[in-house]
């Protein structure tokens, strides 16, 4: 990240943490709270759920001023829907550049955050492209 704080729960907002993690697609879809945070420098508008096998995912979002904080916030809601066993990261994207407070070298720098991969088992078998979960590897 060079600005925005991501924090991705698999399930929901009272799911589980869902980077590094291998979760079931349970129904054929993962329930997703993606948390983004940011100074008013750093401001997003796009997220891209990125797939290592299927097609991307795109939602715009708007943040809101937390008034005790002074950060910027959104909470985006998705519902994701695998057809395989697939992984996916979690993008966020700005459009308003960082020049201003890194200096006149970085004037085209965009605000931009990834999660980590989470792997999806959507078969059921516990290894989603090759992880595993504990209990698939006794």
């Amino acid at each position: 990240t060079n600005g925005p704080f991501l924090r991705m729960k698999v399930g929901g907002p009272s799911g589980v943490e869902g980077s590094g993690s291998l979760v079931r697609a349970k129904g054929g879809t993962v329930k997703l709270d993606v948390h983004v945070e940011c100074t008013e420098w750093a401001q997003d508008s796009s997220l891209e759920v990125k797939f290592a096998k299927a097609p991307s995912v795109k939602q715009s979002f708007v943040l809101t001023k937390d008034p005790l904080r002074g950060a910027y916030v959104a909470n985006v809601p998705l519902t994701l829907r695998p057809r395989e066993d697939d992984a996916f990261v979690v993008i966020v994207r700005g459009t308003k550049p960082l020049g201003p407070l890194l200096g006149p070298e970085t004037s085209d720098m965009l605000p931009y955050a990834m999660t980590g991969a989470t792997w999806v088992d959507v078969n059921g078998d516990g290894v989603a492209l090759g992880r595993k979960t504990a209990a698939a590897s006794k």
